[in-house]
């Protein structure tokens, strides 16, 4: 399924364009210390683990849902089959929840 679907690859494109776009919005987000990934394995590390809670439970309260590892790096890993659409999605939701939590 996964070299029929060619879900590989396209997990490499999706995710390339996934940091580029959370990196690109981590310039004007102080709390973003660090951006990486591996495909769409993603992690976003924040400078505090207060920060990286309250992000995650208001994400949740939008419907979506990842984990936090190491008590302060956001960690997505959507399935290799996301439609481009609701990655997009999922990261606005998550910049907006960073944006919004700084600042609370």
């Amino acid at each position: 399924m996964i070299a029929e679907e060619n879900l590989l690859e396209r997990s490499q494109t999706l995710g390339t364009a996934a940091l580029a776009q959370l990196r690109a919005a981590s310039t004007e987000l102080p709390a973003v210390v660090e951006v990486r990934g591996a495909g769409l394995l993603l992690g976003i590390e924040l400078n505090d683990a207060d920060l990286a809670e309250a992000v995650l439970y208001r994400c949740l309260s939008q419907g979506l849902s990842f984990k936090v590892g190491q008590g302060k790096v956001l960690v997505l890993a959507p399935p290799l089959n996301v439609d481009a659409a609701d990655l997009d999605w999922a990261l606005a939701c998550v910049v907006d929840a960073v944006r919004a939590e700084s600042h609370a």
